[in-house]
């Protein structure tokens, strides 16, 4: 599967990222007043119980239903809540003190999940809407898309703390500002939440290791970006200072590793990588040279400083690995005549009756893998 034209995919993707970066600043608004609202309790509630029940299942809605319908069907599921709840909360004293009943929590978000494959079938293929297996069938593509967005919101965090920690040995910390500003935070996460919901409408029936891989091409141009900052700030860090530690080495290793997995993942998707993500692409497999050299030299630096120890014989025999990795893909990115996808097809693929590839995808993944290395096979020591 090819990539859509930049243009009709931001189009695209832009009111799923609006959405969710909306959503996520909408909770921080209420969570910012939990504990001392300045509204009364009850419209509190009520404001608390609109925007939970709206954002949740705009988001759950939005894909199949263009962003003026989700946002319509939201309402047919965010009024009806709000009423309930605020009918129920007229039983306590203070009307807050219905968010504490765990119990009738539940089944508020029960009934408002129940209500969202109605809606969503209602406005997209009225005649439906009652069918047990149209409603099967949606129920269980909102709890795909939203267990997608999740997963990718966690990637993404992950990846932000592996990045914090390498931008950290050279006294960076912009990644840690932006994470200790609550609205930033939650609005960016609402963002990428959006954006991962994005990406699994338009595979549409694709299967899990291409949503995998397209959801992990995201991920290029921001690991290139920190790397590129970590790397310029290394002549004006020092390395004695940055690398003088094991817990260095282990986060460039790590790093190293995302970065070699990114590169694969675009090798994978596209045989010849194009347009912003091949450039990335080609970019992270210099900067991989790079990473893993200084990862060999922060473990060579705590031998020459306290000696060898089994836990550092094994370090630096797993970065020099990751160095010899390194090295190669930066020579294969300069490998013109055939480009770095066909270099790292015909180096990887055992010459066979299926032509398997050895980069991390089945043939089903790797598209047209298998026909290129058959192609390659007769010439790869041709192409140099």
């Amino acid at each position: 599967m090819t990539d859509p034209d930049t243009a009709t995919a931001l189009r695209a993707r832009l009111p799923m990222v609006a959405l969710g970066a909306g959503s996520g600043f909408a909770m921080w608004l209420l969570a910012r007043d939990w504990d001392q609202p300045g509204l009364s309790e009850s419209l509190f509630l009520a404001m608390f119980a609109f925007l939970s029940s709206f954002c949740g299942a705009a988001l759950a809605m939005i894909g199949p239903l263009s962003l003026l319908r989700a946002l319509r069907g939201a309402l047919w599921v965010a009024v009806p809540m709000t009423a309930l709840m605020f009918l129920a909360a007229l039983r306590y004293p203070v009307a807050t003190d219905l968010l504490q009943n765990e119990v009738l929590v539940l089944m508020a978000l029960t009934l408002g999940a129940m209500a969202c494959p109605f809606v969503l079938l209602r406005l997209s293929t009225p005649d439906r809407w009652t069918r047990f297996a149209a409603l099967s069938a949606a129920s269980w593509g909102i709890v795909f898309r939203l267990a997608c967005g999740v997963g990718f919101v966690a990637v993404f965090w992950i990846l932000g703390l592996l990045s914090n920690a390498l931008l950290d040995l050279v006294n960076i910390t912009i990644l840690e500002d932006i994470a200790e500003v609550d609205w930033l935070a939650l609005t960016l996460s609402g963002a990428v939440f959006g954006l991962g919901l994005a990406v699994v409408q338009e595979l549409g029936g694709g299967g899990a290791p291409h949503l995998l891989f397209r959801l992990l091409s995201l991920l290029l141009i921001p690991v290139l970006l920190v790397v590129g900052l970590f790397l310029a700030a290394i002549p004006l860090q020092g390395l004695s200072s940055a690398f003088g530690h094991l817990s260095s080495a282990a986060t460039l290793m790590a790093m190293s590793a995302v970065m070699m997995t990114l590169v694969c993942v675009a090798l994978t998707r596209q045989e010849h990588p194009r347009g912003a993500n091949g450039m990335a692409a080609r970019l992270l497999a210099i900067g991989l040279m790079l990473v893993t050299g200084l990862a060999a030299w922060a473990v060579l630096m705590r031998v020459w400083q306290y000696g060898w120890t089994p836990d550092r014989i094994y370090a630096l025999l797993f970065a020099m690995t990751l160095l010899l990795h390194g090295l190669v893909y930066a020579w294969l990115c300069g490998h013109r005549r055939r480009g770095l996808a066909g270099s790292v097809a015909a180096r990887h693929c055992r010459p066979g009756a299926d032509d398997r590839c050895h980069i991390g995808a089945g043939p089903d993944a790797a598209g047209g893998c298998g026909a290129h290395c058959g192609q390659q096979s007769g010439g790869a020591g041709a192409g140099g």
